[in-house]
């Protein structure tokens, strides 16, 4: 069973804080490299109540590593913004 399974079996019972589950597993998928299903993530976390403005740091790096340079730079802004 690996980490992403784990956050995703939680994710999926509700009954847990599912900004923190989010953003772990887009952790998991930026250390494997799966940087687009890191993204779906982050925004996920994103759209949770009480999310701290870092996600948006967070994702801007992930946007920045696939080379997505306008979205990364969107991000940082966001980040800015809310900061």
């Amino acid at each position: 069973i690996t980490a992403i399974a784990i956050y995703t079996d939680l994710i999926l019972s509700r009954e847990h804080d599912l900004r923190r589950l989010f953003q772990g597993r887009a952790h998991c998928y930026i250390g494997l490299g799966n940087y687009k299903l890191a993204v779906k993530d982050l925004q996920k976390a994103l759209e949770r109540p009480n999310c701290p403005v870092e996600v948006y740091f967070e994702k801007g790096l992930v946007h920045f590593q696939m080379r997505e340079y306008e979205e990364s730079r969107a991000e940082f802004l966001q980040f800015e913004r809310q900061a």
